[in-house]
Formats: structure tokens, sequence, C-alpha cells
């Protein structure tokens, strides 16, 4: 009986097997701790099959750094992609890569062999001139001791000392010189042995232990074509390009901040540091960086999947597991051991009040000393970036080349001109110096993401610093360091101590306080014959919490100046102070009604006196600083002098 005729099976699909290093990487987006790679496999021969066939090209090689779950797949021409599949396969090396491998491990044991040859050879000189130096000794000691008591009585012979003067001077000329060599040849005894002890050990890719097949990625796609040949020569071309993520690749900013005060300009480079150890070279890439964080969940929208729950803060209870259980155990049982024998057993503890959405009660935290902290592997994110800053991404304007070689490779991302205001600084109580700094305004559409900075004044390096992150219109402030064109004087502190009287209601108490008054003067002078400056000078007077002790400001008088609770209470706006910001002792309100004294403000939490100063091409100025400090007699006052 003869078989039914089975239907008919459809072709294997046709793989085509091509090598992800024929066709090179066209663009890279790097972020900052990945990179998205975009490879154009272009102009592939694909056979038409007859009907609606299928074809497989099967592309190897891609980056071991690969995320098998980023790969997608684009494709031009007479074709469909069905299907995308990303996998590892170990492949057998093939015979070029063994004959190459035992070639290298034959030269390696004739480049020993020589180096054992050439220490044989440095050795047996080393032994000769060693020798050469003992017989010269030993003649010399011979000639010079005598052998005898009775040779020692014997008179010497005639020209001896001629004899002998002649004798040490070529005895010490051949000695040092033997010396010498002996010297060269130790050093090269020591440099070969290094030499051999770093070719003793075979390569990874040597010996037993070798790998005789390699880990490879490998990205299949399916592709059916549209129209079907008449013939099965027949080929259709294909362009496919694949994108995928890497990691091992990353960016970090840096800049050069040339600051021009004749011309108050400002130069910043942009430049980014861009490293990676992929595999991959890329070559003449498109290259483009963005400041955005690859999201983990491949496009998932986030959702809320637990409430936000207020309660009371209750210090958690640390303690060693093992060690307190029995403990614990035995406290928990005592309540039931007090009943046993006829006690009451103790009514359990009143449940914590509830919050506004629900409870949580207060847990005892096990802590296990012998286990580890793995919180360390996960890296927080830095807090500029994770502030809610929108993604940007800045494309390089000319071709780059980014070797696999794990090393930074700088790249320019722009180059901007700003303008400048410079400022100064000076807060001589703590050092007699002007600070130079520099007031710079983001007018790019680039932001500055934190990074380090090279920074320079009219061409001269100043120093190192380290920007902080600055958004499209923000300011950025750096210091320039010390100015000389700027002198500052500190001038030892004038103090005269008086004692007051005390009126009660009905008595009194004659010079029962002391009231001490201190003056400080500050000289400034711009040395500057050319061009004014403007300098904040920073002077402090004592503050406390004691209700015996009373500061009062004298020069400039405290109800005459502005005061603000601390620094970040007044915000700055091109000099002027922001209405509305309350002071620590009134409004605003009833601050504006008194005459001010001009350009000083007084920061209450530290006692900080500011002026802004203008000073003129070559003007000298002294700025006094005055405030009393009054105690009751029968108390010490502990940091008066600081």
């Amino acid at each position: 009986m003869s078989a039914p005729a089975s239907a008919t099976t459809p072709a294997a699909p046709h793989t085509v097997t091509v090598d992800a290093a024929k066709y090179p990487i066209s663009k890279v987006t790097v972020y900052q701790d990945r990179a998205e790679v975009k490879r154009t496999l272009a102009a592939l021969s694909l056979p038409r099959r007859q009907g609606q066939g299928a074809c497989i090209v099967r592309v190897r090689g891609i980056s071991n750094a690969v995320d098998s779950d980023s790969i997608r797949v684009d494709g031009r021409g007479d074709a469909v992609i069905v299907d995308v599949v990303a996998k590892e396969v170990y492949e057998s090396l093939d015979d070029a890569v063994l004959s190459a491998r035992a070639q290298a491990t034959k030269d390696r044991k004739a480049k020993l062999a020589e180096i054992d040859r050439q220490l044989e050879d440095l050795r047996l000189d080393q032994a000769l001139l060693a020798d050469q130096v003992n017989v010269i000794t030993s003649y010399a000691k011979a000639v010079t001791t005598p052998t005898s008591v009775k040779d020692a009585s014997a008179q010497p012979l005639q020209g001896a000392d001629v004899f002998f003067g002649s004798f040490v001077g070529q005895y010490a000329n051949a000695l040092a010189e033997i010396k010498r060599r002996l010297l060269t040849i130790d050093r090269d005894i020591k440099a070969k042995e290094r030499e051999r002890e770093a070719l003793a050990e075979p390569s990874d890719a040597e010996g037993i232990f070798a790998p005789t097949s390699s880990r490879i990625q490998v990205v299949e796609v399916t592709l059916e074509t549209k129209v079907a040949g008449d013939s099965k020569d027949e080929t259709l071309e294909v362009d496919l390009d694949i994108t995928y993520i890497v990691h091992r690749a990353s960016w970090t900013p840096l800049y050069d901040l040339r600051v021009f005060s004749q011309s108050d300009s400002t130069k910043l480079t942009y430049a980014a540091n861009v490293q990676q150890s992929t595999g991959e070279d890329w070559a003449d890439v498109e290259l483009t960086l963005s400041t955005a964080k690859v999201a983990r969940s491949h496009g998932e929208a986030p959702a809320y999947k637990t409430r936000w729950s207020l309660c009371e803060y209750r210090p958690p209870v640390i303690r060693k597991a093992r060690k307190m259980a029995a403990p614990m155990m035995m406290r928990a049982a005592m309540p039931m051991m007090s009943a046993a024998v006829g006690g009451a057993i103790p009514p359990p503890p009143p449940p914590p009040a509830p919050g506004m959405f629900g409870v949580r009660q207060a847990s005892i935290v096990d802590y296990d000393e012998e286990e580890d902290d793995d919180t360390g592997n996960f890296r927080p994110p830095a807090a500029e970036i994770a502030a809610g800053l929108t993604a940007t991404a800045y494309r390089i304007p000319s071709a780059a080349t980014i070797p696999s070689d794990d090393s930074q490779h700088r790249v320019t991302v722009a180059l901007l001109d700003l303008p400048v205001t410079l400022d100064h600084t000076a807060c001589p109580k703590l050092d007699p110096t002007a600070y130079l700094t520099a007031k710079i305004t983001n007018k790019s559409a680039y932001t500055w993401l934190a990074g380090p900075a090279n920074v320079f004044l009219d061409h001269a390096f100043v120093a190192k610093s380290r920007l902080s992150m600055v958004l499209p219109g923000a300011k950025l402030t750096t210091s320039l360091g010390p100015d000389p064109a700027v002198a500052v004087q500190y001038r030892p502190v004038e103090k005269f101590t008086e004692s007051r009287v005390s009126a009660g209601l009905f008595t009194s108490s004659a010079s029962d306080r002391t009231a001490i008054t201190y003056t400080q003067r500050t000289v400034l002078e711009n040395k500057n014959t050319t061009k004014g400056i403007t300098l904040t000078l920073a002077d402090q007077v004592p503050t406390t919490t004691s209700s015996d002790i009373v500061v009062t400001l004298l020069d400039p008088a405290e109800k005459q100046i502005p005061k603000w609770a601390s620094r970040d209470a007044a915000v700055d706006t091109d000099g002027t102070k922001a209405a509305g910001t309350a002071s620590a002792h009134g409004s605003n309100a009833s601050l504006n009604r008194a005459p001010r004294a001009p350009n000083v403000v007084l920061y209450e939490d530290l006692g900080v006196v500011e002026w802004k100063i203008e000073l003129k091409p070559g003007e000298k100025r002294e700025v006094a600083l005055k405030y009393a400090v009054s105690y009751p007699k029968r108390i010490t006052i502990e940091g008066l002098d600081g």
C-alpha cells in the first residue's frame, strides 16, 4: 500500500551571512553611560525565491557590549522584515587564528632561548671580571705586606718609592675600569631577567587552557520578498539599518573659560571627553552627545503602584538579630509566666494615632552584621541631571573617530562668545586679598553640564575649577584668583572700654556693666590707573544668643541699613535687593522709612556686613566698621577677641 501523497513542504529559508565589521558605523549617539549605534548594511544582494519566499540575513560580529533587547532593524527595498532575533553563539576558531596562535607560542619560546643564552654570556663575563679584581687585589696585598719579621726589618730596595707610586696608580685605574664594567653587566643582567620573567608565563591565548572557540553576537533578520522572481538566480538589493544600545561608552563635559579683562568678554570652549570600550571602532561617524538618561523600561510609561502614606516618625530600634533573639523571647514569655502564677496579664500597648491615609506601626529592624549592603551597586544619577532637566542632544558638526581603547577623546561641542561682568570680592578678616570674580550669562541655547574647567585670564592660566550646571539664560559666577592691582589693608582693631550704670525703678547699681567699642578700618586702593572697579567688601561683627550680652552696630548705623536673615533670603537682581523678603526683626516697609546707608547690607545669621564700593582709577578709600559689645561685669565673655 503506497503512502498517501503529502502536501508540498515549503522551501527552507535562504541564509545570507555577513560580517558586521565590513559595514561601517554611520551614526552614534552617546549618553551619560551608554551609546546608541547605527550601522547600515547597504546593497545587500538577496535571491528572489520562487513564490513568496523567506530569506534570513545573519549579521555576525556585533559588539559584545550590546543590549540585545534594544536592537532595532529598519529596511529599504522589495522585502518585508518579518522577525529579528539576537543571540550569542560560540564559533570555532578558524585555521588562520589557530596557526597564528601556534606561531606566537613558537616565537615566544625562541625569544626565551635567546634571552637565556645572553644571560649565560653576561654571567660568564661577570665571573671573569670578578676574578680579575681578586688577582689585582691579591697581588697588591702580596707586594705591600711583609711575609716575615726578617723581611719587615730589612732595608727597602732602592727606587721602591717610585715603583710603589707607579703601581698604586695603575692598580687604581685598572680596578676602577673593571668595577665600571661589572656595574654595567649587573644592570644588563637585571634587565634581561625582567624581560624573561615577562615572557615566561604564556598568554591567555596559549597553553592547554587557550580557548578554541569565540563568543560572538549574532542578529538574524528574517525577510520576505514582495515580488517573486521568475528565476531562482534573480537577485534583489535591500538596505538594512541596524540600531542598538551598547554599554561601556560615556561622555563627560569639560570647558576652557578664557576671560579678557580689557574688553569684558569671554570665550567659552564647550568640549566633551568621549570614551568607549565596546569592541567596535567608531570611524568618521556622525556623533551626537545627549544629556538624556536611557529609560530602562523600554518605552513603558510609569504608573503608581503604591500609595503615599504619612505617619509619625519613630526611630527604628537597631539590634543584632541572632544575639538578641533569646532575650526577646524571654521577655515575651515573662507576662505569660506571671499569669501562670496568678499575676495579671498586662494590657497590650495602645495603637499609634491614625494618619491622614492610614496607620503604620513602628517595627524593629533586624540587622545582620554579616549581610553585605548591596545598595552600593546602584549609583544614583548626578543631581544636576536628575532635577527635571529637559534632555538636549548636541550634534558634533564634523565627523569624529573614537577608537575602542577606553581612552578619553576630546571633541568640541561649541565655541561661545559671551559677555562678562568683572567684580572684586574681599574678606580681609580672613584674607587681606582682593579676588577677581567673573559673572557670565549663558546666552546660548546650550545647557552647560557640571564639569571641570580650565580658567584663563588674559591668556594666562589661572586655575582649574569646576563649573556647576548652567541652564540657558542663567548666570555663572567663577573666581579668577587674586588681583594684585587692588590692595587691601586690614588695620589693627581699635578698642575702647568704659563702665556704664544700670538703673532700676527704685534702686541703682553703679558701674555694673562693661561696654567695649571696637573700630575696624580697612583701606582699599585701586592701583589700576585706567579702569575703575566694583568691589564687594565683607566684614563681620559678633552675634550672641545670650540676653545679658548686647551687640550694637554703630557705623554703619544698624537702623539705616537693610538687614536680611541670611544671604539666601536676599535675592540679588543686578545689585538690587528684591522687595517682599522679610527681615528677622521686622518687615521691609518699616526699614524703608528710615534713611539708608548706600550699598551696605547686614546678614544677621553670620553677622556679616557687606559693602558694594565703586573705586575709580587710582582711588584709595578707607572703610570703617564700628560696633559695641555690652555685658555685665559678673560674667566673662568667650570668643570676644575672635
